[in-house]
């Protein structure tokens, strides 16, 4: 399978700061540096490995891919920004607190219709396998599960930046763990959500999980 032509994103902050300011009550002070600055500070925490600003910059240049597909790509893109902000090793409430600091954060400065988009995107992301209806949705999921998708040389990168943060875990453990996770996506009747990741993602995908569960099999992913 040919992949699409990918352009990285660049300057990253004149980027987000057009973003912001795109939603933002245009009678309003422009706070979009701080925010910026807090959410690159979220993701350059020392104990990230995956979760970091590697992952939100990847997110973002397959969202280029993918942008013209979506009814509100604003809401997507700040949801990309936004979904793993507040990440501890292990909590369970990772996505919820995300979403409600994007919520505290722009209180009294976007549209409530607009907020509740984006809140909805990030909260998707806990991959709890529910139906997903709403279209923008299904491709934020998508975007987030991409590097299953990849080629498996960047697959397994990013698979060992994944156990790397899981220190807490002996490797049986983290294997049984990730094992149970991927066969929930699995289960599903398409691993991905959308048509585009189906055509572009989706074979790789199975083909990445096949080579991975045997790899658990006999050794570990370190």
């Amino acid at each position: 399978m040919s992949y699409p032509d990918i352009i990285p994103p660049t300057d990253d902050i004149n980027r987000f700061r057009s973003l912001w300011l795109h939603q933002q009550k245009s009678d309003l002070a422009d706070d979009s540096e701080a925010v910026y600055q807090q959410l690159i500070n979220a993701y350059n925490e020392p104990h990230r490995v995956y979760h970091n600003l590697g992952h939100i910059k990847s997110c973002l240049t397959i969202f280029d891919q993918v942008s013209e597909l979506m009814v509100n790509p604003d809401a997507v893109e700040l949801a990309i920004w936004f979904h793993d902000v507040i990440y501890t090793i292990g909590d369970k409430e990772n996505e919820q607190l995300s979403a409600n600091l994007f919520m505290t954060l722009t209180n009294g400065l976007f549209d409530n219709v607009f907020r509740d988009s984006v809140y909805q995107h990030i909260m998707a992301t806990c991959h709890d396998c529910s139906e997903i209806t709403n279209a923008d949705t299904k491709l934020m999921v998508d975007i987030d599960l991409s590097s299953f998708g990849l080629p498996w040389a960047e697959f397994l990168i990013d698979s060992k930046k994944v156990r790397a943060e899981m220190t807490h875990l002996s490797d049986i453990d983290y294997n049984q763990k990730q094992r149970s996770f991927q066969l929930s996506l699995l289960d599903q009747p398409y691993f991905y959500n959308s048509d585009y990741f189906h055509k572009y993602y989706e074979a790789q995908a199975h083909e990445n999980l096949a080579k991975l569960f045997e790899l658990m099999k006999s050794a570990t992913v370190k």
